[in-house]
């Protein structure tokens, strides 16, 4: 993890200082300041890595990616605090990247593909009536194996691949996934059970991004994604939650350039408010409050 964010703060600075000495900037900044961040609280050193979160009962719960310990934690929103940690008896957290929930259960996404070349994916599900009040427990969860139905290559190619995954929802008796895709300027949605087996992802649609989609989440009537393009954060609210993978659905999409080699990794809904989590890149990993004006 120590070589991760060195190899992240490298890159920042890089950005930094090739869009300091361009001639032309990467895009032009808003004329007017249409959001603010708010910072909630600032996560433990141990969530550095941080991919995903959701809300339930009154706690937030977030994930570590690839090369952490099997677990969910939750924290107090307060301080950010772990209070509550649960893991996945016999699984291996091989790149878990993102955390959704229905009323029953949490879904935890081990399908990042940096390389494109994994035949196991899988999504690991989690009854809510089994997370008790003890400070930590295992649980054993059901297992949603899929791949996608269109990849036929699996040839190793770092960052050269359609078909990573960072970011899903769940609705209705569906998982949608929001492809991290790292050749083209949008995200494929796919969508699969939400039950126990092995099934083909099939394509509903896709989202003109504009970048690489790390985080989503949705409400009765939104879905928001998060993610980034050449280090400037996004945040990308679609109007119409029915309307998953419609380009031709109303959207807003916010370029956080103030916020510019942060790292968003998680948004999710609490009370239709909007927060992200960012893991350690330009700045300490932190929960914030997205509030539009």
């Amino acid at each position: 993890m120590l070589y991760k964010t060195l190899f992240h703060s490298f890159f920042i600075l890089i950005f930094l200082l090739v869009s300091a000495l361009s001639c032309e900037p990467l895009s032009d900044p808003p004329l007017e300041k249409e959001y603010s961040l708010v910072k909630q609280f600032n996560l433990p050193d141990d969530l550095s890595e941080n991919s995903g979160m959701i809300f339930f009962d009154s706690l937030m719960w977030t994930i570590n990616d690839g090369g952490d310990e099997p677990a969910l934690y939750a924290l107090n929103l307060s301080e950010g605090n772990i209070v509550k940690t649960i893991y996945l008896a016999q699984k291996e957290n091989k790149d878990w990247e993102d955390i959704t929930q229905d009323d029953n259960f949490i879904y935890v996404g081990d399908f990042g593909n940096n390389n494109g070349n994994r035949d196991d994916l899988v999504i690991y599900k989690i009854a809510k009536a089994l997370i008790t009040g003890e400070k930590e427990q295992v649980v054993y969860p059901i297992e949603i194996f899929f791949r996608y139905e269109d990849q036929t290559d699996f040839i190793e190619g770092y960052n050269e691949t359609s078909f990573d995954c960072e970011a899903f929802i769940v609705k209705g008796d569906s998982l949608y996934l929001f492809t991290k895709d790292w050749v083209n300027n949008f995200s494929t949605i796919y969508r699969i059970p939400k039950y126990e087996g092995t099934f083909l992802a099939k394509k509903t649609g896709r989202i003109s991004s504009n970048g690489l989609v790390t985080g989503a989440d949705s409400n009765h009537e939104q879905v928001v994604l998060c993610g980034y393009n050449g280090w400037v954060p996004f945040v990308i609210i679609i109007q119409n939650g029915n309307g998953i993978g419609m380009d031709s659905s109303p959207k807003q999409h916010f370029q956080l350039y103030e916020q510019t080699g942060y790292q968003f990794e998680g948004i999710a809904f609490l009370n239709d408010k909007i927060y992200l989590t960012a893991e350690r890149s330009a700045t300490m990993p932190a929960c914030w409050e997205f509030i539009l004006k």
